[in-house]
């Protein structure tokens, strides 16, 4: 069951293909949080700096991005949909 979609999209600042993971409107608002603490942490980049895995085959998250209707994270595009 998925969360969610993922969009291709250009991010100006990074100047390059990122990827776009947004809730569907009707999940739990608390999903893609935790998934972008999750890759930080795995990354080396932890919010409360106890952890740090410091994994390099993990992608990055860039940003993650709240308002009051959905959630997104901006992260690193890995390649093209398997379901295409």
């Amino acid at each position: 069951m998925a969360i969610g979609y993922i969009y291709e999209a250009f991010d100006k600042v990074l100047q390059k293909n990122v990827a776009l993971k947004i809730e569907k409107k009707d999940k739990n608002k608390s999903i893609l949080i935790f998934e972008y603490n999750v890759i930080n942490m795995l990354k080396g980049r932890p919010q409360d700096l106890t952890r740090d895995l410091g994994l390099t085959h993990v992608c990055n998250a860039h940003d993650f991005v709240k308002n009051s209707e959905q959630n997104l994270i901006v992260m690193d595009l890995l390649g093209n949909n398997l379901f295409l």
